[in-house]
């Protein structure tokens, strides 16, 4: 009883509510294969009202470019994401009917080749063009599958959903692998991420929380040997991916023990210094952590050390004010925090004192440099 109360503290919602998230957003989608055929072609790029559009002629209607669709056309054109968004947004029609013979020049290449083009009716967005070199993996299959293969006591323990229209990414809480410490209770989850229009590669990983951060705070730990990681490119076995998931899963459950011992196992690596700062520094600059990113984890360095003083000068209190500060931030930053806690809570010995080593070679100058001279992990 006192874990399924430690978990309903800790969860936020159902599968079943990711699944209807997924759906509001799905019923809006409609899809278009069609060959890419010059100027009669069913789809393609039109200015219409001295606006760049995309015009499925069939279903007669016209479509803006999503952000994600831009920087496709970018990747297209060889022209830069920042420039055809300038063009993209700017009010002089000529602007945008460069846009299109840059998309039109680009595309003859492409002629008498099908493309899969994804539409949102909702708000008259073209969400991604897709080539035959595109392997479609869905998100209501990903979710179906996951669903069917992870245990029961799961499908009422979601701890953290970041999904967006066009992605899933959500952690399942694996209630049967709960486990106390003395600071709080520990225990195992599932992440999920895919992105049928090629944002996100499918990736189903190990991790683990720590249900005394209130704010649903996580840190999930890669495991190199068993988690998926599919880039949507080529073709994919569905069949077969599906019963990769459902070992994988099972695998990641079997394995959950040990993860929460290997991150335990770091509030012995203790910092011997006066100051935490130039740690803190050394993993900003070794992981390459933004202004907003340092910031962040400052201000949950400060959670962390009044919450449990006795781990915070560890590398167990560097990990924990990472996956706390990812909790402020956007989806892509939240994900990267996350997995650099991870990557930290598979340090052995030999990696903490390398890492101790290169902090205390580190320049107050050059700390200052990464940090700012504002921050101090004191």
């Amino acid at each position: 009883m006192n874990a399924v109360r430690s978990i309903r503290g800790f969860t936020g919602s159902a599968y079943n509510g990711v699944i209807a998230r997924f759906n509001e957003n799905k019923d809006h989608y409609r899809d278009t294969l069609c060959t890419i055929s010059g100027q009669n072609a069913r789809v393609k790029a039109v200015v219409v009202d001295d606006k760049f559009h995309i015009l499925d002629s069939e279903a007669n209607k016209f479509y803006k470019p999503t952000k994600h669709m831009i920087s496709q056309l970018a990747q297209k054109t060889k022209w830069g994401s920042y420039t055809l968004q300038k063009l993209y947004q700017s009010e002089n029609a000529k602007h945008h009917q460069i846009f299109k013979d840059l998309v039109d020049i680009s595309f003859q290449e492409d002629f008498d080749k099908e493309m899969l083009f994804r539409f949102n009716d909702k708000d008259d967005s073209c969400r991604a063009f897709l080539s035959d070199r595109y392997a479609v993996i869905d998100n209501n299959w990903v979710l179906d599958k996951v669903q069917r293969f992870l245990p029961t006591d799961c499908k009422e323990a979601v701890a953290k959903d970041k999904s967006g229209e066009d992605f899933i990414n959500f952690m399942v809480v694996v209630p049967s692998s709960l486990t106390s410490s003395d600071d709080s209770d520990y225990g195992g989850l599932i992440k999920v991420s895919n992105s049928e229009i090629g944002t996100h590669r499918l990736n189903i990983s190990a991790g683990v929380f720590r249900t005394i951060c209130s704010n649903g705070a996580i840190g999930w730990v890669k495991d190199k040997h068993e988690s998926i990681s599919v880039v949507h490119r080529g073709r994919v076995d569905l069949e077969l991916l599906g019963n990769h998931i459902q070992s994988a899963i099972s695998k990641h459950i079997e394995a959950m023990p040990n993860m929460i011992n290997q991150l335990l196992g770091t509030k012995k690596m203790a910092w011997d210094g006066a100051s935490m700062t130039p740690l803190f520094a050394t993993v900003a600059q070794s992981y390459k952590l933004s202004k907003q990113e340092i910031e962040s984890v400052h201000t949950a360095w400060g959670v962390e050390r009044n919450e449990t003083p006795g781990y915070a000068k560890t590398l167990f209190g560097v990990i924990n004010s990472l996956t706390r500060g990812s909790q402020r931030l956007g989806e892509a930053s939240w994900d990267k925090l996350n997995a650099i806690g991870g990557e930290l809570a598979e340090y052995q010995d030999a990696d903490w004192r390398g890492l101790s080593t290169m902090a205390k070679s580190m320049t107050s100058k050059k700390v200052e440099e990464v940090l700012g001279k504002e921050l101090i992990f004191a």
